[in-house]
């Protein structure tokens, strides 16, 4: 639902920005590229995750007499 998407963007745009906080706040010890790297494979994990999430969701969806059966 867009409601759900919207909570899912909020999570992680504030997941995010509280990381970059974090590591200004820190010192910025960690070399930028090295941070963007990391929020860059999270990101991609988190889509992944999103996704199969979604689809396992849209799949219970599904009222089971309108499943194909494997035989």
């Amino acid at each position: 639902s867009d409601d759900q998407k919207k909570f899912d963007a909020e999570f992680y745009a504030y997941g995010i920005t509280g990381v970059i906080l974090s590591w200004t706040e820190n010192g910025m010890k960690t070399p930028p590229e090295e941070l963007a790297a990391q929020l860059k494979r999270l990101a991609r994990h988190s889509e992944k995750a999103a996704y199969i999430f979604h689809e396992e969701i849209k799949d219970s969806l599904v009222p089971e007499h309108m499943t194909f059966q494997k035989s």
